[in-house]
C-alpha cells in the first residue's frame, strides 16, 4: 500500500504538472483527437456520444472509446505527429559574448567586448526529407492504431454476438420447455384417464429434464461471457448487461475479387508497412545528405572604446564582421553505415509486407469460406428444415388428437424443431461473426464495400 506521504507527493506533482501545462487540459474520459480522427474510427462511425449499451453498435463504440490500449496508441500517434515540426526546424542559433580581460588597443580605440551570433544550415533538402520521414513514421503509427481498433472491434463483436446467441438460445429453449411442461401435464391427465401410456409420460419427463438442464447451462454460461465483455468495455466484471438481440445479417455481396482488392487497398497492417518502407527510402536519402557539407553563417560585432588620442578618425567605431563555416563530412564510415541501415530497413519492410499480404490473403479465403458456409446453414434451416419440422410437429399433433399417434411422436417432433431452431441461431451468429472478421480484414463496413 502506498504511504500517505507518498500519495500526497504524487498528488502535488500531478497538480504541478497540470499547472505548467504538461497534462492535457481535456477531461480524462474524452476521446483522444488521434483516435477520433482515425480513418477506421470514422469509417465505422464509432463516435456515438454517449454510446448506447442496448445495441451491438453502441457496445462496440463504448469499448473503442474506453479501451486503454487504444488511448495509449492514440497518444503514440499524437507524439509521432509532433515530431514532424521538430525535425523540420533549423537548429537553434548560437550567440556568444567575448569579454577582453585586457582590452586590445587599436588605432580607433580599445576593443572591450565581442558579440557573436551564428546559424547552422544542413545541406539543401535535408530538413524537408527529415520532415517527410517523420510524417511517414507518424502515418505508420496511425495505421498501427487502426489495426488495433479493428482487433478490439472484432473481439467486442464476437463476445457480444456469443452473448446474443445465448440470449436467443435461452428464449427458444425456454419456450420449448414451457410447451413440454404443458404436454407433460396433458400426458399425466391422459395416463390417469387410461388413455395414455406410462412410457410416453416418462419420456416427456425425461425430455423436460434434458431441456431444463440445457437451459440452465445456457444461463450459467452467460455470466462469464458478460464478464469477459465487460473487461473489453472497461467495466466491472459483474456490471449488468441487457439482453442482446442478434442484428440483421449484413450485405451478402462479398465478391472474392472485390474483397481481395479492398484488402490490399485498405488493410492497415499492409498500409503500415507501406509507410515504413517509404520512411526507409527517406532515411536513405537523409543518409546520403549526411555525406554532404553543412554550413554556418554568422556575424560578430566588437565593441570599441574611444581612442586615447584626440582627433583620431573613426574613434570608438565598433567593428562588424561576417563569418562563414562549413562542416566537412570527413569520416565516411558513419555515412556508409547509415546508408546500409536504411537499405536493411527497406528490405525488412518489403519482406514483412509480402508476408503480411500472404497471411491476410489466406485469412481472407478462410473467412469467406466460413461466411458462405454459415449463410448456407442459415438458408438451410430457415427456408427448409425448420418449416418442415413445424409441419411435422403440426402433423403429429393432429395425429395425436385423432388417436393415431402418441405423445412420443409429438415429443420427437418438438425435439427436432428445438434442435433446428438452436442450429439456426448458431448459424446466424456464425454468419455475423465471420462478417465482422471480413470487415476487419478489409477495414470497411460491408455495406460500403458493396
Amino acid at each position: 500500500m502506498i504511504p500517505v506521504k507518498r500519495r500526497l507527493a504524487i498528488l502535488f506533482l500531478l497538480l504541478a504538472l497540470a499547472d505548467v501545462g504538461l497534462l492535457p487540459a481535456a477531461a480524462a474520459d474524452s476521446i483522444p483527437s488521434a483516435l477520433r480522427e482515425s480513418p477506421v474510427f470514422k469509417r465505422f462511425d464509432l463516435g456515438e456520444d454517449p454510446p448506447s449499451e442496448q445495441t451491438l453498435a453502441g457496445l462496440v463504440a463504448l469499448g473503442i472509446q474506453n479501451n486503454r490500449g487504444l488511448r495509449s496508441a492514440a497518444a503514440e500517434v499524437a507524439a509521432a505527429t509532433e515530431e514532424i515540426a521538430q525535425v523540420k526546424a533549423l537548429p537553434d542559433p548560437t550567440v556568444g559574448l567575448t569579454t577582453y580581460l585586457e582590452p586590445v588597443e587599436t588605432r580607433v580605440g580599445p576593443q572591450q567586448l565581442g558579440l557573436q551570433a551564428s546559424q547552422s544550415f544542413p545541406w539543401f533538402g535535408t530538413l524537408g526529407a527529415k520532415g517527410d520521414m517523420a510524417a511517414e513514421t507518424a502515418l505508420a503509427s496511425r495505421e498501427k492504431l487502426d489495426a488495433m481498433i479493428l482487433e478490439v472491434m472484432t473481439s467486442i463483436r464476437t463476445k457480444a454476438l456469443e452473448i446474443a446467441y445465448l440470449d436467443s438460445s435461452i428464449a427458444v429453449t425456454r419456450s420449448h420447455l414451457d410447451l413440454l411442461r404443458q404436454w407433460e401435464r396433458s400426458a399425466q391427465d391422459a395416463y390417469a384417464a387410461g388413455r395414455g401410456s406410462y412410457r410416453a409420460l416418462i419420456r416427456a419427463q425425461m425430455e423436460i429434464g434434458q431441456v431444463g438442464n440445457r437451459l440452465e447451462s445456457f444461463r450459467g454460461r452467460r455470466g462469464p461471457l458478460v464478464a469477459t465483455l465487460n473487461a473489453e468495455l472497461d467495466r466491472e466484471p459483474g456490471a449488468p448487461l441487457a439482453e442482446i438481440r442478434l442484428p440483421a445479417a449484413p450485405s451478402r455481396d462479398a465478391d472474392t475479387t472485390r474483397m481481395t482488392a479492398l484488402l490490399e487497398e485498405t488493410n492497415p497492417r499492409l498500409l503500415r508497412w507501406n509507410h515504413l518502407a517509404a520512411s526507409a527510402v527517406l532515411q536513405g536519402k537523409i543518409a546520403g545528405k549526411m555525406g554532404l557539407p553543412g554550413f554556418t553563417v554568422g556575424v560578430t560585432m566588437i565593441r570599441t572604446g574611444e581612442a586615447r588620442m584626440s582627433g583620431v578618425d573613426d574613434s570608438g567605431k565598433d567593428a562588424l564582421m561576417a563569418t562563414f563555416g562549413m562542416r566537412v563530412p570527413l569520416w565516411r564510415g558513419k555515412t556508409n553505415a547509415a546508408k546500409d541501415q536504411a537499405r536493411q530497413n527497406m528490405l525488412r519492410a518489403a519482406d514483412a509486407r509480402a508476408q503480411a499480404l500472404n497471411d491476410l490473403r489466406a485469412e481472407l479465403a478462410m473467412t469467406l469460406y466460413r461466411l458462405d458456409d454459415a449463410r448456407r446453414q442459415v438458408d438451410l434451416y430457415a427456408s427448409a428444415l425448420i418449416p418442415k419440422a413445424e409441419q411435422s410437429l403440426a402433423a403429429s399433433l393432429d395425429a395425436f388428437a385423432a388417436d393415431q399417434a402418441d405423445y412420443l411422436d409429438v415429443i420427437d417432433a418438438e425435439k427436432m424443431l428445438l434442435e433446428f431452431r438452436l442450429a439456426l441461431a448458431r448459424a446466424r451468429t456464425d454468419e455475423l461473426i465471420q462478417a465482422a472478421r471480413l470487415e476487419a480484414l478489409i477495414a470497411t463496413p460491408l455495406g460500403m464495400a458493396s
